[in-house]
């Protein structure tokens, strides 16, 4: 569509380091497909050898989106760095559109050195270990030198904006969610209240809260269930928990699965518990199927569930506690609230408004580079 272009060409190479599908991985699955009816849009994955490495290649592959694949040996090295360098010189690439602080490591000084500008985005936070924790200080010290940082919750923006680094421009970019019909929703239509978790098995979605919870509720009687979607390096210790509490009848253990939509359309509300997010796709997910959503007040969920009137957030265990058993006693209100939710995404949060926000910001990058 080259009458849309009033700058010039645009050419951009998403990057992205990935070991599964997860959040991150999901937005570029939604945004390449349509960004590329606005300019030229590419994707470069840096994968390990384990086979859930290739899955976002996979899928934008089936997309029709134009990709390429780099398996990096160790965290410094030189032979992929040379790979991406003549990637990006033959591609023709005028924007470089990082996705995580590895794969901002591998391109910024090749980026630099071609003179194209690097948008760094910044999609949730590393996590809570040692290491995750250095690795978000490396992050944050290579940010100083590219063009623009891209935030999806104001929470991230304003830490940046206070730390004590000067950064270039950030803006804010909100995440949004593919609209698709209801069709075949079964919410609030047992006696059992079904709540469901989306989230990656690491310490800081804090899945041992809503197993503490379940517990809690089936000792006081009320029929709760909870399914759990995902994977990680927690899922064999949260089986050996839901095993020692004997909650097996309770809780169900999915893994991961592509068919995420059809688990929501046979819950009632979306539970999370992380102690740490930016603007969760779950959390989008979950709204655009129509469902209430209980929430840690983390990232940006505060802001839209305010916003959209779409559920309520906790600070403890005794608030979860509370606020189930509100739910489990006026299910038509919270599936009301549910239905706001939706309303909501449809009108603010769409993947369509998404591409359009960035197409914008990579004409601005474009227009004020070098100049």
């Amino acid at each position: 569509m080259a009458s849309l272009m009033n700058i010039k060409q645009i050419k951009v190479l998403h990057v992205r380091s990935t070991i599964g599908m997860y959040g991150a991985e999901q937005v570029l699955l939604n945004i390449l497909p349509i960004l590329n009816e606005y300019c030229d849009a590419e994707l470069l994955t840096l994968e390990a050898e384990m086979p859930e490495s290739r899955t976002l290649r996979d899928l934008v592959e089936g997309c029709a989106v134009k990709n390429h694949h780099i398996v990096p040996n160790g965290r410094h090295d030189r032979v992929a760095m040379s790979e991406i360098k003549n990637l990006i010189e033959l591609g023709g690439f005028n924007i470089i559109h990082c996705h995580d602080y590895k794969s901002l490591f591998y391109v910024r000084n090749v980026a630099n050195r071609l003179g194209i500008p690097v948008i760094h985005h910044i999609h949730g936070a590393l996590g809570n270990t040692v290491l995750e924790k250095i690795y978000g200080c490396i992050e944050k010290y290579m940010m100083r030198k590219v063009s623009q940082i891209f935030t999806v919750s104001m929470e991230q923006k304003n830490n940046l904006e206070n730390s004590m680094f000067i950064y270039p421009q950030i803006t804010q970019v909100a995440n949004g969610t593919v609209v698709q019909p209801i069709i075949n929703q079964q919410a609030f239509n047992t006696k059992e209240l079904k709540l469901i978790m989306v989230a990656r098995f690491t310490e800081e979605k804090n899945h041992s809260m809503a197993l503490d919870l379940i517990e809690e509720l089936k000792i006081k009687g009320i029929p709760v269930s909870l399914t759990l979607l995902g994977d990680g390096p927690l899922k064999k210790d949260i089986q050996e928990t839901i095993n020692s509490k004997s909650l097996n009848n309770e809780v169900k253990l999915v893994g991961f699965t592509r068919d995420v939509q059809a688990w929501l359309d046979q819950s009632d509300v979306l539970l999370i518990t992380s102690k740490t997010e930016g603007m969760p796709m779950n959390m989008l997910e979950g709204m655009v199927r129509g469902l209430p959503v209980i929430s840690t007040a983390v990232g940006e969920i505060p802001r839209l569930i305010k916003a959209s009137k779409c559920g309520e957030t906790f600070s403890c265990l005794e608030e979860l506690i509370e606020l189930i058993t509100k739910v489990f006693s006026n299910k038509p209100v919270w599936k009301k609230l549910g239905l706001s939710g939706r309303a909501y995404v449809e009108e603010n949060l769409s993947v369509e408004q998404q591409v359009k926000t960035l197409d914008a910001e990579y004409r601005k990058v474009l227009g004020s580079y070098g100049s």
